[in-house]
């Protein structure tokens, strides 16, 4: 059951187009840490994504795969998107 429950939300998060959404705006980027630390200071979640990876110690990509893992979302997925 939490396995459905995991693919569901996987494809909630997925098909909202709030990554798709990021996934462009990264693409047309010119400078992309300015661009994540100007959205840090005005949305909150990408704040705390911030902070979190400062944080951690870890790469980008470790804490990716590492969040990836705990929201049951495949990253695989978001990579795509992101091609």
């Amino acid at each position: 059951m939490n396995s459905l429950y995991q693919q569901m939300n996987t494809k909630n998060l997925l098909s909202n187009g709030n990554v798709q959404q990021m996934a462009n705006m990264m693409k047309t980027m010119r400078n992309p840490q300015a661009t994540l630390n100007q959205l840090s200071q005005s949305n909150p979640q990408v704040k705390e994504l911030m902070t979190m990876l400062q944080s951690s110690g870890k790469s980008p990509k470790e804490m990716f795969y590492q969040m990836a893992q705990e929201k049951g979302v495949d990253p695989e997925e978001i990579l795509k998107m992101l091609r």
